[in-house]
C-alpha cells in the first residue's frame, strides 16, 4: 500500500499545541516510528513534511501537504497529530466513511494503550476545520493522540507504543518488539588469578600456576594452557570459551 504520512505542524508558520506536552515534538517522534516499521512491513510510505518548504505560512503548508499526496497517488493518508484545550483522551477524524473502518481499529488500539476514547469524527459533520481530509483525494484520516494539556494523557504517552497502536490499525499486524540478542555466557573466567603460586610474566597476560598438586601450569589464559607434571606425560588443554574446546595427553 502506497501511504503518505504527516507529521502534523513542524513547518514554518504552521506549529502545534505546547503545554506540558509539545505536539510539534511528538508529532515526529511517533510519525518516525510509524514510518519506519510500516517499511518494515513493505509499504511504500511518503513523508509528507519531506515536500514542505521550511518558514512557509500555515495555508502553504497545508495546501503543499495535500498536493504531494495527491501527486503521489497515495492509498491512505495519515497525519499525526496531538489535541489540546482541556480534553483528555484519543480521536480520529476521518474525511469521509471510507476511511471509518481503519480509523476504528486505530482509535481502539490507542484507547488499549489506557487512553479515553473519544471516538472516530468526521469531517464535515463534527466539523470543517480539517484542511488536509477536505482536500485530499485519497481515504484520509487524522490521529489526534492524546491532550498535550492533560498530565493524566502525557503521564501515558509514549511514541513506541503510540507508533504500534497506529500500525496495527492501519495494517491489522501486531507489532512487537525483536527480541532480545541472548547474552554470551562464557564458559570461563578469562581474568589473571592471582596469589603467591601466580607468576604473570610481564607486560603479558600470560602467567605460570604452581599447584598445588606440584604440577606446574604454562598459561596463555585459563582455558589455554600446559601442564608439566613431574613424572607424568604433559598435558594441553584449549578452549575458544564457547564451549568448543578440549584436552590432549602429547605423549
Amino acid at each position: 500500500m502506497k501511504i503518505a504520512v504527516d507529521e502534523g505542524h513542524n513547518r514554518g508558520q504552521d506549529i502545534g499545541a505546547v503545554a506540558i506536552g509539545n505536539e510539534n515534538t511528538m508529532n515526529i517522534q511517533t510519525g518516525e516510528k510509524v514510518i519506519t516499521k510500516l517499511q518494515a512491513l513493505g509499504h511504500e510510505i511518503l513523508r509528507v513534511i519531506d515536500k514542505v518548504p521550511q518558514g512557509v505560512s500555515v495555508s502553504t503548508s497545508l495546501a503543499d501537504r495535500v498536493n504531494a499526496a495527491n501527486s503521489w497517488g497515495a492509498d491512505l493518508y495519515v497525519s499525526i497529530h496531538a489535541n489540546a484545550g482541556g480534553g483528555y483522551g484519543t480521536e480520529v477524524w476521518i474525511g469521509s466513511e471510507s476511511g471509518r473502518d481503519v480509523a476504528t481499529k486505530i482509535v481502539n488500539q490507542i484507547t488499549a494503550l489506557g487512553f479515553t476514547n473519544r471516538g472516530v469524527k468526521v469531517q464535515g459533520v463534527d466539523g470543517s476545520h480539517l484542511y488536509v481530509l477536505r482536500y485530499t483525494n485519497m481515504k484520509a484520516i487524522l490521529v489526534e493522540q492524546c491532550f498535550v494539556d492533560s498530565q493524566d494523557d502525557m503521564n501515558n504517552w509514549n511514541p513506541e507504543s503510540m507508533a504500534n497502536a497506529i500500525v496495527a490499525g492501519i495494517t491489522g499486524q501486531a507489532i512487537t518488539a525483536p527480541a532480545p540478542k541472548p547474552v554470551e555466557i562464557l564458559k570461563y573466567d578469562e581474568s589473571i588469578p592471582t596469589g603467591p603460586n601466580i607468576f604473570q610474566i610481564p607486560n603479558t597476560t600470560f602467567y605460570i600456576e604452581k599447584r598445588a598438586d606440584g604440577d606446574m601450569g604454562i598459561h596463555l589464559d585459563r582455558g589455554n594452557y600446559l601442564t608439566i607434571r613431574k613424572g607424568g606425560s604433559p598435558v594441553v588443554a584449549w578452549n575458544n570459551n564457547k564451549g568448543q574446546g578440549g584436552s590432549k595427553i602429547l605423549f
